[in-house]
């Protein structure tokens, strides 16, 4: 048989946050652009990498370097961060059953 909580017992079994809760405004303007650095640190390298590649006048303009080991190293990324990708995908889905 189930038991039955009310609304106090189950908010004590709940994880609390305070960013979304009201008021905390700090808290969730420093967590958003904490987020948002972190992010711009995953992306940015990849960018920088693939401006050469994508946009070459700039790179010229700007003298930017390409090296023949970024012209590997990017179809081999790519390649890993795919398997990577599906093998999460199948992991998440396996644990949702």
């Amino acid at each position: 048989m189930k038991r039955t909580l009310s609304r106090e017992e189950a908010q004590k079994d709940l994880v609390y946050d305070s960013y979304y809760q009201k008021g905390n405004y700090g808290t969730k303007i420093w967590q958003t652009v904490v987020g948002f650095l972190g992010w711009a640190a995953v992306l940015l390298p990849f960018f920088w990498i693939a401006l050469p590649f994508v946009f070459p006048n700039i790179a010229k303009r700007e003298h930017f370097l390409v090296y023949k080991e970024e012209l590997q190293t990017l179809p081999f990324l790519f390649i890993f961060l795919a398997i990577v990708f599906v093998f999460l995908v199948i992991l998440y889905v396996s644990l949702t059953f």
